[in-house]
């Protein structure tokens, strides 16, 4: 017999019984019938195909699988810990699991290295998140005519990552985000020279992508149970998207321990961690909005006049749930503005308009949007890192752009005079860069100093996730390739006239080298990622990369560089 027949059976019986016991008297009798009537009607009853008894015992019966199934994750996960607090000093830092660079107080971090990756997981609430930062090709020469940037190369790739989360399966994360932090230029005089070279469209100096994932063990016990501890599968998921984003192209890196702690940071709201949106910085003055963006209008066309709205911030994040995609957007402008700026984006009202601007904790369902979300976003363009600094100017006036706000391992070699290589450094830091030139000479710089640009005498400290170290005279192959952003300042004349190779000391002769007929360029291309070789005679610069090379005129805008004059008389010393 069924379910259903069995429980019909023994709930009939069951009234029956109660309607044959004896009574004395007749309220006896009405209270059995009663009674027999309740539970017949409990029996037949049904909730969603069950009847009441049924789905109870369904309740129970998962209840006490998902308590076995987080019993038998406790016991893996406490007898590892044993196992490897049992291990020598050596064979502890050999281990997968190491203990937060971002504080070891914080519990609800744990890191995970795999295959050579540390990968940093936070718990909140039921959900487990790990981060990417998507860096994208940094250094990429990008050139901008009328108005418009044109970088078909320097992209997120939406399509790949989607695949990516979909082949994942049911250990996929139950939602994910795509978050960008854009700040404009600084107030520099360099913002002006931007503003006038894009036709007065703004674009931002410094923009900053982060991939969220949330998984839910909960959802997918079957899967997290055959893992060492839901943290390592996650990270390892981490891994393979990571792996599968870097393929495509888009240079990018999972949170550590520290990049997870300062992440946490900056998506708290009021010190409670949220882990969707970047918090807007907060500078008195400005007034904030936030906006829901139509799904149905979210494409390339639309997304470069959002990043072209006249805000000192615009802070995006894409979110992909249960429904599908849908964004919000805030803007941070000078002045209230009383109706979107673009027709794309829609008020929110009330308690919509908090969740959309500062997230959520994990248990709270998902917004309510009033447009139906969008499937995919594999044709959005969406771009990976900032547009870039101007570098030089062709003559049909085209501007190339290369951005030298860092990513780690990103060098680049200069081989400017003294006032080209002044813009740039002055433009990298308005660019959002925290420029430290390191130099046995900071007489010759002692214009430079200001803010984004200080000088060092020696080696730098630790560097910020902003930081950008400026080598003067210090040859490219002394620079540690696993460093930071660098860029290295060269003299032309050292790599056009090379010294002679000395003769072995003891007297042979030495070995007949085959001479390297490739451009000057080409060559300093295998020690960096970017070039650039300023022309004295002509005033024009080259802009070589692994993509292609690019030559334009240097222009140097004396408002921008108020102390030319200086720098000038310095370098005819």
């Amino acid at each position: 017999m069924t379910q259903r027949p069995v429980e019909i059976f023994l709930t009939v019986a069951t009234a029956a019984a109660c309607a044959a016991v004896p009574a004395s008297w007749w309220p006896g009798k009405v209270l059995a019938v009663a009674g027999a009537l309740l539970i017949l009607a409990v029996g037949l009853t049904t909730v969603y195909g069950l009847t009441v008894t049924g789905w109870i015992t369904k309740r129970i019966g998962e209840a006490r699988k998902t308590r076995k199934t987080r019993q038998a994750l406790a016991r893996a996960r406490t007898a590892r810990h044993a196992a490897e607090s049992a291990l020598s000093p050596v064979q502890a830092d050999a281990a997968d699991t190491e203990t937060p660079e971002g504080g070891p107080e914080d519990k609800s971090v744990v890191i995970h290295k795999i295959a050579g990756i540390t990968v940093a997981v936070a718990a909140h609430g039921p959900e487990l998140i790990s981060v990417i930062r998507l860096d994208g090709p940094a250094l990429l020469p990008r050139l901008i005519h009328a108005g418009t940037v044109q970088a078909p190369q320097a992209r997120i790739p939406l399509d790949t990552i989607e695949t990516a989360i979909a082949q994942l399966r049911e250990g996929g994360p139950f939602s994910y985000d795509i978050t960008f932090n854009c700040r404009r230029l600084a107030d520099t005089r360099y913002a002006a020279t931007y503003d006038h070279v894009q036709a007065g469209r703004a674009i931002g100096g410094q923009r900053n992508a982060y991939l969220i994932t949330r998984y839910r063990p909960s959802e997918a016990p079957w899967y997290f149970s055959a893992r060492p501890d839901p943290e390592h599968a996650v990270a390892a998921n981490t891994v393979r998207l990571s792996r599968a984003i870097a393929t495509a192209g888009c240079a990018n890196e999972p949170l550590d321990g520290v990049g997870l702690a300062a992440f946490k940071a900056a998506t708290a709201y009021e010190g409670i961690p949220q882990w969707r949106n970047i918090a807007p910085e907060r500078p008195g003055g400005l007034h904030e909005a936030t906006y829901l963006i139509d799904p149905g209008y979210l494409n390339s066309e639309n997304l470069a006049e959002l990043w072209a709205t006249r805000a000192h911030q615009v802070l995006l994040t894409l979110h992909h749930g249960q429904q599908g995609w849908y964004g919000f957007v805030r803007l941070r402008t000078d002045s209230p503005d009383p109706t979107p700026p673009l027709a794309i984006l829609h008020p929110l009202p009330g308690q919509q308009l908090q969740v959309a601007a500062y997230g959520y904790p994990g248990r709270t369902p998902e917004t309510v949007i009033p447009y139906p979300a969008v499937g995919s976003l594999a044709d959005l363009d969406l771009p990976a890192g900032s547009d870039g600094q101007i570098l030089c100017v062709d003559p049909q006036g085209t501007s190339v752009l290369a951005s030298l706000v860092p990513a780690p391992r990103r060098h680049t070699i200069a081989l400017l005079s003294a006032v080209p290589a002044a813009q740039v450094l002055v433009r990298a830091a308005a660019n959002g860069a925290d420029v430290t030139l390191i130099t046995d000479r900071p007489a010759h710089w002692r214009h430079l100093v200001r803010e984004g640009v200080q000088l060092a005498p020696g080696t730098p400290e630790k560097a910020t996730w902003a930081a950008l170290f400026v080598y003067d005279g210090l040859q490219s192959d002394l620079v540690p390739t696993d460093s930071d952003a660098s860029i290295v300042l060269l003299n032309p004349a050292d790599i056009v006239n090379p010294e002679p190779t000395a003769p072995p000391a003891d007297g042979s002769q030495a070995p007949e080298e085959k001479p390297d007929d490739r451009d000057p360029i080409v060559k300093l291309l295998d020690r960096a990622e970017l070039v650039l070789w300023e022309d004295p005679a002509t005033g024009s610069m080259a802009v070589g990369s692994r993509h292609g090379l690019y030559v334009g005129n240097i222009r140097i805008d004396p408002s921008e560089v108020p102390h030319l004059q200086p720098l000038r008389q310095e370098a005819m010393r």
